[in-house]
């Protein structure tokens, strides 16, 4: 993206706090989530880092708040909170 460490670590943390902010649903993929939300999660980031404005259809704010949504849903299935993922037979052989 073009930043320093420092920069992008303040970008990440406010986007972090975003996510909750507007009201994401931690346990739906990003793809799934509310159309209005996701708008209103990227026109705050935008609002508070104008950098955040360069990158078409958002595509920065919606890498990062996809991944922090990711990593909460593999810590929630690492303490039990969440079942498993689903395994898929891909073809071949059965999966037991």
């Amino acid at each position: 993206m073009g930043l320093d460490a420092a920069e992008y670590g303040q970008i990440r943390y406010k986007i972090h706090e975003l996510v909750h902010g507007a009201g994401l649903v931690w346990t739906l993929d990003f793809r799934h989530q509310d159309v209005d939300k996701l708008s209103r999660l990227f026109h705050a980031a935008a609002e508070e880092f104008p950098v955040l404005k360069k990158y078409a259809h958002h595509w920065a704010t919606a890498a990062i708040a996809g991944r922090y949504l990711q990593n909460i849903r593999r810590y929630a299935r690492i303490r039990g909170v969440l079942p498993p993922k689903p395994r898929y037979n891909r073809g071949g052989q059965a999966v037991a």
